[in-house]
């Protein structure tokens, strides 16, 4: 298909899909959001586009927590159950 029949976010991500299905088989999903935390847990930022995803992952990454992740983070399930954000 030409470029200009595909959707802003399949151009910006285009394995975004496949990925969301390969993980949904194996008990994960793909979200769009940001996610900071410590060893003790983490926070999911979810959001619309422009909302202050990024802006608040890096405010908290400045002020000393873990990044771990932009745009789109993985979850899981831990082996009790309770959720996991990669």
């Amino acid at each position: 298909a030409p470029d200009d029949a595909l959707h802003d976010y399949e151009q910006a991500a285009p394995l975004r899909d496949l990925l969301d299905a390969w993980f949904g088989w194996h008990g994960g999903h793909v979200l769009h959001g940001a996610a900071v935390g410590t060893a003790h847990g983490a926070v999911l930022l979810a959001g619309r586009g422009g909302s202050g995803k990024s802006t608040a992952s890096l405010s908290a990454l400045a002020a000393g927590m873990d990044f771990l992740g932009d745009d789109y983070v993985l979850v899981t399930a831990a082996p009790d159950g309770s959720p996991q954000v990669h």
